[in-house]
């Protein structure tokens, strides 16, 4: 980058998003910062990424406090084995055989 005035070439910019020119211009000026100024505003970018992201994880909080505690789930009771096999005869008399069924 250089002043316009200094070099017209180097001097000019163009903002693309994409194929969308956005913005374009002249460099007029160029301010040279010292190490110091330059870690100042590093930092405080940093600050204010640390208090967006903050923003964006505060409402994700609050919704999980008003989650409600799990009920509590009862176990199934146990069966014998007499009644897993009625049971699973009458499944397999609701249930039509795989013969029965026409392919196409």
């Amino acid at each position: 980058m250089e002043k316009y005035e200094t070099n017209p070439r180097l001097g000019r910019f163009v903002i693309r998003d994409e194929t969308k020119t956005i913005g374009f211009g002249k460099i007029i000026g160029i301010k040279m910062m010292t190490k110091d100024e330059l870690d100042k505003m590093r930092y405080l970018k940093k600050q204010e990424e640390l208090k967006v992201q903050s923003e964006k994880s505060a409402p994700i909080e609050k919704e999980e406090k008003k989650l409600e505690p799990p009920k509590e789930v009862k176990p199934p009771e146990k069966s014998s084995k007499e009644e897993t096999k009625k049971i699973l005869k009458e499944e397999a008399k609701t249930e039509p055989p795989s013969s029965s069924v026409k392919k196409p």
